[in-house]
C-alpha cells in the first residue's frame, strides 16, 4: 500500500470525493485502507520539524515514521476523543435524543445539520469523564449510564473517536455554549427516523434538519439508539 499526497487530475465526468462522503460505499478493507492512508498523509504534513529538536524531519520505515538530523525518531500518533448520543431513556416512538449544531458547521441555505456531541479527552481525563464534562460544556445538561458502544478512526486530522450512549432529563434547560454550539434540541425517534427516510423534520426555525453522513460514527450512535439498542 502506498498513498501520494498530489493535487487530482482533471479527468472528464469525475469529481473529487472525500472519505466522508464515499467511506461507506467502500469494503472495510478499502475504507481501513483510505483511513490509514488518510492518516498518516496528516501526520507528515503536520510534523515536518521535530518538537523535541526543531530540527527538520524525513520520512523514514516506508511512511511509519519520521527522522532528524540527530536521529531522533517520532512516530504517528491518535487523538483520543469522545463523542455521544445522549438520550432520555425512553423506548417507543417518543423516546427522545439531544442533539447539536456545531457554531463551525456550514451547511446550505434552508438546512441545519445535527449530530451527537463530541470533543477531545484531555490529559489525565478517562473518556468518561471527558463525556460528563463535554455534554456539560456544550449543552448545560448533566448525564448519567455512560456506556461504551464503538470506536472509529477519525483522520481529520488524526483522531480516535470514542462512542458512548448516556441518559439525561429533558426537563433540564439546555443551555449551549455559542462558542461550540449554535443549536440544540430534544428530537423524538419518530423525527429522527423521518428525517433518515428524507422526510422533512424542522430544525424549529423552518430549517430542514439534516444528520451525519453514513461514514460517520454519529450515525451509527443515532441507529443504535434508534432501533433500541442503549
Amino acid at each position: 500500500m502506498f498513498a501520494v499526497d498530489a493535487p487530482l487530475a482533471v479527468l472528464p465526468r469525475t469529481r473529487a470525493v472525500s472519505l466522508r462522503e464515499v467511506g461507506h460505499l467502500l469494503t472495510d478493507r478499502d475504507a481501513g485502507i483510505f483511513t490509514t492512508a488518510l492518516a498518516l498523509v496528516n501526520w507528515h504534513l503536520r510534523h515536518a520539524y521535530s518538537s523535541g529538536t526543531g530540527q527538520p524531519t524525513e520520512v523514514d520505515e516506508a511512511g511509519w515514521s519520521r527522522v532528524d538530523h540527530s536521529g531522533g525518531r517520532i512516530w504517528p500518533r491518535t487523538d483520543p476523543a469522545m463523542i455521544v448520543l445522549v438520550h432520555d431513556g425512553v423506548d417507543g416512538p417518543e423516546g427522545r435524543c439531544l442533539l447539536g449544531n456545531n457554531a463551525a458547521w456550514s451547511t446550505a441555505p434552508g438546512e441545519r445539520r445535527f449530530s451527537c456531541l463530541a470533543g477531545y479527552i484531555e490529559p489525565g481525563e478517562s473518556a468518561e469523564a471527558a463525556v460528563l464534562r463535554e455534554v456539560r460544556e456544550e449543552v448545560g445538561v448533566g448525564v448519567g449510564q455512560i456506556a461504551y458502544a464503538g470506536s472509529q478512526s477519525w483522520p481529520f486530522p488524526g483522531s480516535l473517536m470514542l462512542g458512548f450512549l448516556a441518559v439525561a432529563d429533558p426537563a433540564e434547560p439546555v443551555l449551549v455554549d455559542p462558542t461550540e454550539i449554535a443549536y440544540a434540541r430534544w428530537f423524538t425517534r419518530r423525527e429522527i427516523g423521518a428525517a433518515l427516510a428524507g422526510r422533512p423534520v424542522d430544525a424549529g426555525d423552518g430549517a430542514q434538519v439534516i444528520l451525519p453522513p453514513p461514514a460517520s460514527i454519529a450515525l451509527f450512535l443515532i441507529h443504535r439508539w434508534l432501533d433500541g439498542h442503549c
